[in-house]
């Protein structure tokens, strides 16, 4: 078996453990998380860590199957895309104002989960600058993408549940006469 097979087999197995404590985590918060922003934000986030989980073995499968990079399907017309802040904030806004309850736990799990995030994704950028085929490169851009959006929603979020005036003033850009 060639070497950087057994390079990105082993880089899988890694990020297979990454995938796995972050669904573990989200699953997790989302159970204890107070706060109904945080808990659909965890839950959503969760499910695109179960489809990385997927992908990853598969890929894995493939790979010590052929001995060869994979070929990674490209996204799906219609498939949806990633998680975003605004659609979960849709999602709940009705009955947000009757879960305003802010627990300081659910603050500490976004600070966590940045943190999980942030790992993710230098680990994901740093395999796909060694990658040794296309496909596996595009594998962890797209790897890449994906952490740095769950980044910017759990960022969102901690900023919403920090300081939500704040938050409101920022993404409705007020017009003040004077």
């Amino acid at each position: 078996m060639p070497t950087g097979n057994n390079e990105a087999l082993k880089a899988l197995t890694i990020a297979l453990k990454l995938e796995k404590d972050g669904y573990q985590f989200y699953i997790k918060a989302s159970k204890k998380t107070k706060n109904l922003l945080g808990k659909e934000m965890f839950k959503s986030i969760a499910e695109e860590e179960k489809k990385h989980i997927e992908r990853i073995q598969n890929i894995y499968g493939g790979l010590k199957k052929s001995k060869e990079w994979p070929e990674t399907p490209k996204k799906v017309e219609g498939e949806k895309n990633s998680v975003k802040f605004e659609t979960i904030f849709n999602k709940v806004n009705n009955d947000i104002k009757k879960s305003l309850e802010i627990d300081p736990g659910d603050i500490e799990a976004i600070k966590i989960a940045k943190e999980m995030e942030i790992k993710g994704y230098k680990f994901y950028q740093e395999r796909s600058e060694k990658a040794e085929s296309l496909f596996e490169k595009e594998f962890y851009q797209v790897l890449v993408k994906e952490e740095s959006n769950h980044y910017e929603v759990l960022e969102n979020t901690y900023e919403y549940l920090s300081n939500p005036s704040d938050w409101f003033s920022k993404k409705e850009r007020p017009i003040y006469e004077g």
